[in-house]
């Protein structure tokens, strides 16, 4: 008897003292984000800065290049109706794939830009440039030549 009340006592101290350990507060997500990481426009400044030294873009194509840089910046976000909450969550489930096509044609609309602009930039590079241009587009995007597009790097 006595060994079944040790071992109850025992239960009963570590199912409190998971709960106390559970219970610690979690930081507060309203706290500012970490400071030291650039924001996504300062990023893609310092890209296409990057982009454009590498490139050696001449006098007689800064035209060429400030058109693709501008049609390159970064867009506002469309509206993520999945974001809205609980508005969202009580839509009917056709009212809810209406809004997250409308999404999806939105974000296709604006990468089929991005996807135009850099065709007509690149038709107008010299060889050298387009090697150039192509190893800078592996460089920021490393997975888009693997044979399985969602093969883990690590096995």
């Amino acid at each position: 008897m006595k060994r079944l009340s040790l071992r109850l006592l025992l239960a009963a101290l570590f199912v409190a003292s998971s709960a106390i350990a559970s219970a610690q507060t979690a930081p507060a997500a309203s706290e500012a984000p970490d400071q030291t990481q650039p924001s996504q426009a300062e990023r893609h400044a310092r890209l296409m800065a990057e982009m454009k030294a590498a490139l050696k873009i001449t006098p007689a194509q800064e035209n060429l290049w400030n058109s693709y840089a501008t049609a390159l910046q970064p867009a506002a976000q469309p509206e993520r109706p999945f974001m809205a909450g609980a508005a969202f969550d009580q839509l009917p489930a056709s009212e809810r794939i209406d809004a997250l096509q409308k999404y999806r044609a939105e974000r296709d609309a604006q990468i089929q830009q991005r996807e135009a602009a850099t065709k007509t930039f690149y038709a107008q590079l010299t060889p050298e440039q387009q090697q150039v241009f192509d190893a800078q587009m592996r460089r920021y995007q490393p997975h888009a030549d693997w044979p399985g597009k969602h093969r883990d790097p690590r096995r």
